[in-house]
């Protein structure tokens, strides 16, 4: 039963929390965003560009001070 715990800034991001997580005896999967939509001049549009981390939903309680800490 997976579940998105974290919506990260960029892919880097959710790969640093990803290895986060993993260290901590989590199993994380990063979910990149590598397509182009929400590209313009400025960069990325905000909310369309979204790199999310993945948990299993047993281990969400676990994560939780993880990522409060990494914020």
């Amino acid at each position: 039963d997976p579940v998105a715990v974290y919506n990260a800034a960029s892919n880097l991001e959710a790969q640093l929390v990803c290895d986060i997580l993993k260290g901590a005896g989590i199993e994380a999967t990063a979910v990149e965003d590598l397509s182009q939509v929400g590209v313009w001049l400025g960069g990325m549009i905000p909310e369309i560009h979204k790199p999310q981390v993945w948990i299993s939903r047993r281990d969400a309680v676990q994560a939780q001070p993880l990522l409060a800490e990494f914020e």
